[in-house]
């Protein structure tokens, strides 16, 4: 979510108009304003080489250009691109683009930062969104002589058009001049033209080199570098293709030598193709490319590019050619800003705008429906259609949400209008009624979810809070007026679009449904009328209005807010408030330019604005296009339907040309347009926009569509008939050329009679052209209702109609689209289609559904995303789902539409499947569908249609084949009787599909992502195997797992592979540069977690096993582990805990830092160590080297003597300063462990029966080189039950963690006979003198069949120690287990075996496990582990008592501390270290004491405990009967009130014994108590390294600086910040005093008072200032005191405005807070004592009350809660009165409990508690 935006909201108006009405005309006061000046070329629109053509301007004007020679070269350019071109690199400056950013794009690939000054695509490309982290497409280097040249861009011959880029460099020594001519297609395809020359007059010989990160696998017979890479957020897979003309792969990137003549030029191009398997048209498209020559490329390329254009976009004409190039500009906006990546799924499917995409780039609801109004008037409605089906399908059947491809990019508003703009474009384009059935259910979604979730006192408006959601921000003006929901007006647009909701159901022909979104939007009108309208007062409001205006209202309080935004008037802009001369009279405002100026146009009433302002409350004061969309629509409205002489045509004529002027940059050059997110500090006076914001060429807000349906005057209807309104803004002449009205083109032309005549063959006056033909002609601007059918024109009063002929429109529900057409295709994925559905609604079943997922949700009539059937947590490979047809139905056609799982915002665990099955059943039995024809052949994300010849069912069924690794959701199932034939079946073969994961980046092996599917028929289940084609010599592959299409491939030779995925009879190969890993090289760190003693809140812990780069200095913080906090101790540690053991020897560690002082920053350690967990303590390596020095800039590697574990941990002794008082903090980007060289892995033998799958076993025995052994997971590839199904054997491979060595196990498949053992391998074991041999539990044996099993257990005799206390061989014998066989071992002594010289460890567990318990007894567990010895003995020791061997659990039942130890010996004689266990009873309770400071007011208490100690001395206060503070761990001395309080007092001992509770009477005070330290402190942003307890930690300052330990502050945060206390209970208070630091250095950086501050405190429901506040002081050498009147809450906060505005400079910082009570008398009460409390209780919040009778006579007691009442007769003295009240929420308020006792009543605080 973005946290940070400048823009205003926009409104929407549905204007569904049956009756003429007058344009008012009348001036406003706001005439003064001037209109805006603009300057840069003369004539900013070319002249367009031909004359008017009234069917299709714009293919004439194309037309024109290719007879002029248009496309054949950069200096022959189409019109558009004329118009749009910009040269050199202006305008430059903080405001400024500097003509840097690519205009050329495809429908998925741009340049989102782009480096002209690189050959290639320098800077980062985006597929949807950067990929890979931002890197370039490609870069093109050139050399002469060897070696490698600087080629310079001259930036003043810089070119750019939308359709190409062109820059020229040199390097003047080498004589070389380099022309780049560069562009990116529709395809996205990214070509280069280079074209060479020398610049000395001599011929050269020029090396080209081109590389692409995303393409360096040479690949074909005919060479290109191909590769893979995953799309931004792992949406998609692309298979980058890159080549150029002349270039052959070289070392993973392409080079050719180009001959430069002495004079003339050389060519060449390159190209690469981001190939997307759902786009087919992007590897036609490279293909096509690659085998044009360059000139020939850029022709085909700009030519199809400027051609769209002529296909696409209406032509506009206005007097103002500077509104002209604007609209063009903005045509072009939206197609920049458009993304149509068809990814299969749930996410970007559709075709759909994309808010900004060089900035916040996603399909955000803020912005669609002003988009959508744009976009509908390209011709081709799927650019519009697409938005809006985009927002619905993945909206979950509720309000409409942002795509969940981006899920971090902003997340949803209630402000927008989709459903309203949507109706229009369905108005304009047409379509089956079964699309105006989909916007019905999407806008019913919405307006019911919107209310749902926003209103929350149910009284039909939206209320909220902040004004993130409006789109504003801190420009909403309205929020700062004060805290709490506010019911809003933008609530209109829940009218709008129930009415919009309304007008499509009833198109669908669905009139109950209709009906119920009228009556939604009545609803909401009355609300608005009745809640936000404030009719005429006598008493002016706090702005000087005497109402008749709406207002937001104040929900806690009822009251009206008096600050206002152009979203008041939103309920004007869609038609909702009554057109009475009271209602009329809220218009007002806009005649007045201190309101409402017309320029700039801000969001905030400016009156408003400025009354915030010197209030504290300055926010920010923006404007936009969002802006002005808003209020063209108001005023479009307010002109047709409101008149009033407050606003006129003028108004709407000067925003019209300030909106255009505003898009200039330089204050309005017309030879840059760049719209911005935002602008600020514009100004009328002086013609100038003082800040342009970073985000360019965005696309927020619309405008083409008012010129058109406005100053133009065409209005989309519902029926057959053509509509004209204008604002007649004086004009005269104007044109909207080729419009697609439905099924037609029309044409609108207003050439003024009388005057010049501006278009050839065209009548004077104001005519309506269809497909070319004059349809009519008026002699006036006015409202014209003309009908097609009849040619009928009706017209307001004084317009004469000089033509009419009849050509017939279609209705929109009438309009049908060609089959091959992408709207068609479109509409089919959101399940559009006109036919019956015959599944909608059936009764269905499942085998198995996920929790809320049952089987309706795919049968519920919607594709949205949500609900669906889903079977996670499913324990089959399979599942399926029946439909009851509920009688016979004929069906050809069914169409399943699959979830598929993406980005976190998605429900996770879900692919389409591997295959599935559709099957129907007749009555007589289930049966396969016959000859199925599928689309696509296999399963994808969404829509999977399969068709067939007719036939007669009663049940359809659907079963899955699940994908690995997932299970199947379907999202709805649909059967039609289409009466359409089939197409011919085709039997797909199954898919075998891999490549390689471009994020994976662990050394030594690859991810590889595969498919294995089918397209269900036959339907037998598939399976994947990999396997290795070709190795290099000595190369083997390791697959984890070999079964599953999807894996990960480990190497043990470097070299080229090519690995093999084997689905049924298909295969994919994948080829694989893989750089393996020796023995002793693998990186075990990855598998293990990783800690620290500290880490920075930027850094993360986990970066440093991330297998990312090397990083020294600088990049991103969360790439790095660090602990910096301004004061250092000596010593930092960073650990990694391994799930099992592993053996390592060596490290190696990339510090990070940035500084070499030491004390300062952070800095390389002087000095560090590795640390290994023995069982039970650390132990320093042994053998090590490589740690002194620590080194900066350059991997430290570190070896050590081998050690087995499963912690390790590094231990760094910072930097010191040089008096060794300060220490540097440390910083490290990776930190590598290696696995030590293995030598060897035990075979393993296993015998099964014929048809019985083996179990192997999960471990085996690896040893290493120097003679340790240790067993080690293994993951085994998987076995084929083939291989079992009948007699023979055969060998499965197995990878083992931490080595390069694959483990081998030889199974044996034999039949049911009996068999015997004919053998017994011997066993030779190796052991030094001394040493008992370490001999195997099993033995490997032989069967008289042949076959061998493993690990069949033997008994090995004794071993006399006289056999190994020499050099020597000695043989051992043994009894198999259920044999009379005898095994035998052969023992060597001596040289022959290695020496065991590690110790065992011995370990200790107690139970329970507390270091100190009060329970009767302990039990004490001892285990041991050893190298070598399976079973090392064991001895324990408990207390003084003797060693003895450990037989079992030892019990501790004596109080006080009893020491266990235990040590274990190995065969080997070795003797572990002694581990001891302290067990600690202690069944006695402590005593405590207090006593009271009177002179601080404070009480301090003191527990005793004689044997664990204490843990904890508790109080508890109670004023006046009620406890205000529960029972509370007490961290010092206890700060009280100036009101009289019993403190309750007790301690807790460490084995959690409780004392007795004491109590203390403190009696009331006559002086004020700082409260502040019996509050809870917190802040609006604490940095890392500091706490917000530090506020009120009563720690007095000195100066204006203080120790970190004791200060607080929002380094680097600026900008409005906040501290606040909370109180367990209410407090009175009236005075405070805060002492701020002041730490700013020359530059400005540092930590700085506030430049203001004011004080708030909770009334109960909202923030309220207090009243009388004296002078609030910003000093940072003493106390800042303010009194005020007293105010009795619960919380305090001070709001801080910081004095800088830079980031880091000059961010509010406080020492110390005080805050004072007011002394006052506590009145005697009843014998009562009082507490009130909030818990949970199944999800639900309850209040529970307790009353101690504290007199000596029973009491009557009433218990009272917000939530009921209960009382409770004759409470005997001592006793209680309790209940708990169900409050039904989730989210409890805070609140109060009152307690009677006869007369005298007391109050209890609760706090508020969430339970959800």
């Amino acid at each position: 979510m973005r946290t940070f935006r400048h823009i205003a909201m926009s409104s929407a108006a549905l204007l569904l108009l049956t009756s003429l009405s007058p344009v008012a005309a009348q001036a406003a006061p706001n005439a003064a304003t001037p209109y805006p000046v603009f300057k840069g070329d003369a004539d900013p629109v070319p002249d367009d080489r031909t004359g008017y053509h009234a069917r299709n301007q714009l293919q004439a004007i194309f037309d024109a250009d290719v007879a002029a020679g248009a496309g054949s070269s950069p200096d022959q350019d189409f019109w558009i691109d004329r118009m749009l071109a910009r040269t050199g690199n202006q305008p430059g400056g903080s405001n400024g683009d500097a003509n840097q950013y690519l205009f050329s794009r495809g429908r998925t690939v741009f340049m989102k930062t782009h480096q002209p000054g690189v050959l290639g695509f320098g800077g980062e490309v985006a597929y949807i969104e950067s990929i890979a982290g931002g890197q370039g497409a490609y870069t093109i280097t050139a050399s002469v002589g060897g070696a490698e040249i600087a080629l310079t861009e001259d930036a003043a011959q810089r070119r750019q058009t939308p359709s190409y880029w062109r820059g020229v460099f040199t390097n003047s020594a080498a004589g070389l001049r380099v022309v780049q001519t560069k562009f990116i297609t529709d395809a996205n395809v990214a070509v280069t033209n280079l074209e060479l020359a020398s610049t000395n007059g001599a011929a050269k010989d020029v090396v080209l080199n081109a590389s692409s990160a995303f393409a360096r696998t040479a690949a074909g017979s005919d060479p290109e570098l191909t590769g893979a890479v995953r799309a931004y957020n792992k949406l998609t897979d692309l298979f980058p293709r890159f080549s150029g003309d002349g270039f052959v792969p070289a070392e993973g990137r392409l080079r050719q030598t180009v001959s430069v003549p002495a004079t003339g030029s050389a060519r060449t191009k390159v190209q690469l193709g981001f190939v997307a398997k759902e786009i087919p048209a992007s590897a036609a498209d490279y293909t096509r490319i690659r085998g044009l020559a360059p000139q020939a490329a850029f022709s085909e390329h700009v030519t199809a590019y400027n051609r769209w254009w002529a296909q696409n976009v209406p032509y506009l004409d206005t007097p103002e050619n500077n509104i002209d190039k604007t609209l063009f500009y903005r045509w072009w906006l939206m197609r920049y800003n458009f993304l149509d990546a068809d990814l299969p799924g749930n996410d970007y499917q559709f075709p759909t705008s994309m808010e900004g995409v060089l900035g916040y780039n996603n399909a955000i609801v803020l912005t669609v429906g002003m988009f959508v109004d744009d976009l509908k008037y390209f011709r081709d409605p799927s650019y519009s259609y697409g938005p809006w089906l985009s927002a619905g399908e993945v909206a979950k059947s509720g309000k409409y949400v942002d795509n969940p491809g981006d899920p971090a990019n902003w997340s949803n508003s209630y402000t927008q209008y989709i459903s309203e703009a949507a109706w229009r474009s369905y108005q304009l384009h047409g379509g089956p009624a079964a699309v105006a059935q989909n916007l019905g259910e999407y806008a019913e979604y919405d307006v019911k979810g919107l209310l749902d979730a926003y209103d929350t006192d149910d009284n039909g408006l939206i209320e909220y809070n902040w004004g993130a959601m409006t789109g504003n921000d801190a420009d909403a003006v309205s929020f700062d007026w004060r805290a709490g929901n506010l019911d809003r007006a933008e609530s209109a647009y829940l009218y709008s679009n129930a009415k919009a909701g309304a007008a499509a159901y009833r198109t669908a022909g669905n009139t109950a449904k209709a009906a119920e979104m009228e009556a939604f939007a009545e609803r909401v009108k009355a609300a608005v009328l009745e809640y936000l309208w404030e009719p005429a007062t006598d008493t002016p409001d706090e702005m000087g209005h005497r109402g008749n205006l709406l207002k937001h209202r104040h929900v806690a309080t009822g009251d009206l807010v008096p600050w206002k935004e152009i979203n008041n008037y939103y309920p004007y802009s869609v038609g909702l408030m009554p057109n009475t001369a009271e209602y009329r009279e809220a218009l007002r405002l806009f005649a007045d330019d201190t309101q409402y100026p017309i320029f700039p146009f801000t969001t905030a009433n400016q009156a408003d604005k400025a009354a915030a302002a010197a209030q504290g409350d300055p926010g920010s004061n923006n404007f936009s296009v969002i802006n002005s969309t808003v209020t063209f629509r108001m005023l479009a409205s307010v002109l047709r339907n409101y008149p009033t002489d407050y606003i006129d045509a003028e108004w709407y004529k000067k925003l019209l040309y300030w909106n255009a002027w505003a898009h200039y940059q330089g204050n309005g050059d017309n030879r840059y347009p760049d719209q911005n997110e935002f602008w600020a500090d514009g100004s009328a006076a002086n013609q100038s926009i003082g800040y342009r914001s970073w985000i360019h060429h965005t696309i927020l807000g619309a405008t083409n569509f008012t010129v058109i349906e406005d100053a133009m005057g065409l209005r989309p209807r519902s029926d057959a008939k053509i509509e004209l309104d204008p604002i007649d803004i004086g004009w005269d002449h104007f044109t909207a050329n080729n419009v697609r009205y439905r099924d037609r083109d029309l044409t609108v032309v207003w050439d003024a009679p009388g005057g010049t005549d501006h278009y050839e063959g065209v009548p004077d006056g104001y005519s309506v052209y269809l497909d070319g033909q004059l349809a009519f002609t008026a002699s006036a601007l006015g409202k014209i209702v003309y009908d097609p059918a009849t040619g009928d024109v009706s017209t307001a009063p004084g317009i004469a109609v000089s033509s009419s002929t009849a050509i017939a429109v279609k209705a929109p529900q009438d309009v049908a689209f060609a089959a091959d057409a992408r709207i068609t295709d479109v509409l089919a994925k959101a399940g559009v289609d006109p036919s019956a559905n015959v599944a909608q609604g059936r009764p269905a079943t499942a085998s198995f559904s996920a929790t809320g997922r049952g089987p309706a949700g795919a049968v519920d009539g919607t594709t949205i995303n949500e609900p669906f059937w889903g079977t996670a947590g499913s324990s089959t490979a399979s599942d399926q789902i029946t439909v009851d047809l509920q009688g016979s139905r004929k069906v050809d056609d069914v169409r399943v539409y699959f979830y598929k799982s993406t980005t976190t915002a998605t429900v996770q665990g879900y692919a389409p499947p591997a295959q599935f099955l559709v099957e129907y059943h007749d009555g007589s039995g289930w049966k396969a569908v016959p000859r199925q024809s599928r689309h696509p052949a296999y399963p994808r994300g969404n829509l999977n249609q399969i068709r067939f010849p007719s036939v007669t069912a009663t049940q359809l069924r659907v079963t899955v084949q699940h994908a690995p690794g997932f299970k199947t959701a379907i999202k709805e199932i649909q059967a039609y009787d289409t009466g359409v034939a089939a197409p011919a079946p085709v039997d797909a073969p199954p898919l075998a599909d891999a490549w390689l994961d471009s994020t994976y980046s662990q050394a030594g092996s690859v991810r590889l992502i595969g498919l294995a599917q089918d397209d269900g028929n036959p339907g037998t289940p598939i399976a994947a195997q990999w396997s290795v084609v070709d190795a290099p010599a000595g190369g083997a592959v390791a697959f984890d797992p070999a079964n599953t299409p999807s894996t990960v491939a480990r190497f043990t030779a470097s070299g080229r592979y090519t690995l093999r995925l084997t689905v049924g009879a298909s295969t994919k190969d994948v080829v694989v540069d893989a750089t393996a890993l020796a023995e002793g090289e693998i990186n075990v760190a990855s598998t293990a977690t990783a800690s620290a003693s500290f880490t920075a809140g930027w850094n993360n812990v986990n970066a440093v096993n991330d297998g990312k780069p090397p990083l020294f200095t600088g990049g991103a913080q969360s790439d790095l582990w660090g602990t910096w906090t301004g004061s250092e101790p000596a010593t930092r540690w960073l650990q990694y805990d391994f799930p099992s053991a592993v053996r390592v020897d060596r490290a190696s560690i990339d510090f990070w830092s940035d500084s070499t002082t030491g004390g300062s920053g952070v800095a390389v350690p002087a000095s560090w160590k590795v640390q290994w967990w023995d069982g039970t303590a650390w132990q320093d390596v042994t053998g090590a080297s490589g740690f002194s020095p620590a080194v900066r800039g350059r991997t430290n590697d570190v070896a050590f003597d081998a050690v087995t574990t499963t912690r390790l941990r590094a231990t760094f002794n910072a930097l010191p300063n040089a008096a060794g008082t300060a220490y540097s903090a440390v910083g490290v980007s990776e930190w590598r462990v290696f696995a030590a060289a293995a030598s060897s892995i035990q075979g393993v033998d296993v015998r099964t029966q014929v048809g019985v799958v083996p179990s192997l076993p999960a471990t085996v025995e690896v040893t290493y080189a120097d003679g340790s052994r240790l067993p080690v997971a293994v993951a085994w590839g998987a076995i084929d039950p083939d291989k079992v199904a009948s007699v023979g054997d055969f060998t499965v491979s197995g990878f083992v963690a931490g080595t390069t060595l694959t483990a081998s196990a030889h199974v044996w498949v034999r039949g049911a006979d009996p068999v015997q053992i004919n053998t017994i391998d011997p066993v030779a074991v190796s052991t030094a003198v001394g040493v008992a041999p370490r001999l195997p539990a099993g033995v490997t044996v032989g069967y008289n069949d042949g076959s061998r099993q493993s690990g069949i257990a033997v008994t090995w005799a004794p071993v006399d120690p006289a056999s190994y206390a020499a050099e020597g061989t000695f043989e051992v014998t043994g009894q198999v287990a259920g044999t009379d066989k005898t095994a035998k071992a052969t023992v060597t002594v001596g040289a022959g075996g290695p020496k065991d010289t590690a110790a065992p460890v011995a370990s200790l567990t107690a139970d329970p496990a507390d270091p100190w318990t009060n329970v009767a007894s302990v039990k004490v567990t001892a285990t041991a582990t050893d190298n070598r010895d399976d079973s090392p003995d064991i001895e324990i020791r408990v207390g003084d008592g003797s060693w003895d061997d450990y037989d079992g659990p030892a019990t501790v039942g004596d109080q006080g501390s009893t020491t266990v130890q235990a040590r274990a010996t190995d065969e080997a004689g070795n003797v572990s270290a002694v581990t001891q266990l302290v067990v600690g009873i202690d069944r006695t309770v402590p005593s405590a004491t207090a006593s009271l400071n009177a002179a601080a007011r404070t009480v301090s208490i003191t527990g005793t405990d004689a044997l664990s100690g204490i843990a904890a001395v508790q109080y508890r206060l109670t004023v006046g009967g009620v406890v205000t503070q529960d029972w509370t761990t007490a961290a010092g001395a206890v700060p009280i009130g100036s009101a009289a309080t019993t403190v309750g007092y007790r301690s807790v001992d460490r084995a959690g014994n409780t004392s007795a509770a004491g109590s203390l009477e403190v009696a009331a005070g006559q002086a004020p108590v700082n409260v502040a330290r019996t509050g809870t402190a917190s802040a609006s942003y604490t940095p890392g390294w500091l706490t917000a307890d530090n506020l009120a930690d009563g720690a007095a300052p000195t100066g204006p600086v203080g120790p970190n330990t004791d200060v607080w502050n929002t380094w680097p945060q600026v900008g409005d910040q906040w501290i606040q206390l909370d109180w367990a209970s209410p407090v009175a208070v009236d005075r405070t005093r805060i002492w701020f630091t002041d730490d700013v250095d020359e530059s400005g950086a540092g930590v700085a008072p506030p430049s203001a501050w004011k004080l708030q405190y909770w009334n109960g429901t909202a923030w309220s200032d207090v009243s009388d506040a004296t002078a609030y002081g910003t000093s940072a050498t003493g106390w800042n005191d303010v009194t005020f009147t007293k105010v009795t809450t619960t919380r305090l906060r001070a709001l801080l405005t910081s004095s800088g505005t830079e980031e880091g400079k000059g961010a509010p910082g406080v020492q110390e807070w005080e805050v004072y009570d007011v002394p006052g008398v506590t009145e005697p009460g009843p014998d009562v004592e009082v507490q009130a409390r909030a818990q949970c209780t199944a999800g639900k919040a309850y209040v529970a009350i307790t009353a101690r009778n504290t007199g000596d006579v029973p009491l009557n007691i009433q218990l009272i809660s917000p939530y009921g009442t209960r009382t409770v007769v004759g409470v005997a003295p001592g006793k209680s009165a309790y209940q708990t009240f169900n409050s039904r929420l989730a989210i409890l308020p805070a609140g109060s409990a009152t307690v009677k006792a006869g007369d005298a009543a007391l109050d209890a605080p609760y706090a508020a508690i969430s339970c959800g």
